[in-house]
């Protein structure tokens, strides 16, 4: 996560793990985590994890973590109808700057904010394969508000109701889903580089992504998931609706 923070200079070779920044960026976040309590419940983050790629773009401010974490609905309906090719640009600059220091052989990112740009984003990363995933959107839109809920009062006292947010996310989560089925049908050039991953049953999940793997011809690495962090995973994610109401 500190690399998309902060990522110039690039860290020399023998200091990629003990850099300075590591440090600055880390005590960023603890301050973070202390004015909302339970956000590393609802969503993890440290400096040296990885982190979704929206922070790439959110440097020439477009990302919607910026309609996540402020309450400001004007820019809310700006984003979701601009054009996501000059800030996907900047993206495909960003990592190559970065990979410019530390190669490796393939690009593993993740953004829900990616849903309503498909077509942009085959215009600059014309080879990419793209991986669906699937959940219940009632827990889904449960843990956005959460997390909406838990951010935005660091900012604002306007983002603090919960009639508001349920409404906004709601209408929001709902036009990217919509764009999203569209854009997928209007792409059928594209077809064999979509991939659907199914999260229903999380003791699935592992088996799941290991057969989105092998489709798509790539290395996969070993991964250890004990019972014990499953269950805090889903016990952690398990979002009440009561204080959201959405209609």
């Amino acid at each position: 996560m500190w690399e998309i923070n902060d990522p110039i200079p690039r860290p020399l070779a023998d200091h990629w793990h003990d850099d300075p920044r590591i440090a600055t960026n880390q005590n960023n976040l603890d301050t973070l985590n202390r004015l909302a309590t339970n956000f590393l419940a609802i969503h993890e983050v440290a400096a040296i994890l990885p982190q979704e790629c929206v922070g790439i773009t959110q440097h020439m401010f477009y990302g919607i973590t910026l309609f996540l974490h402020w309450y400001v609905p004007d820019y809310r309906q700006w984003l979701l109808q601009a054009d996501a090719e000059p800030p996907l640009r900047y993206h495909k600059r960003f990592l190559q700057m970065l990979q410019a220091t530390k190669a490796g052989d393939r690009w593993l990112l993740k953004s829900p904010a990616h849903l309503n740009v498909l077509p942009s984003l085959f215009k600059v990363y014309p080879d990419a394969q793209v991986v669906f995933t699937h959940r219940n959107p009632v827990e889904v839109m449960g843990s956005i508000c959460s997390l909406v809920w838990s951010v935005s009062g660091m900012a604002s006292d306007k983002g603090m109701d919960p009639i508001k947010i349920g409404q906004e996310q709601l209408l929001s989560w709902n036009h990217m889903l919509e764009r999203a089925m569209a854009d997928r049908d209007a792409l059928p050039q594209h077809k064999d580089q979509f991939h659907d991953l199914y999260l229903v049953i999380l003791s699935r999940t592992q088996r799941a992504q290991l057969g989105v793997y092998i489709k798509i011809s790539t290395y996969l690495c070993p991964m250890i998931w004990p019972r014990e962090s499953l269950n805090f995973w889903w016990k952690t994610r398990k979002t009440s609706m009561e204080n959201t109401i959405m209609t």
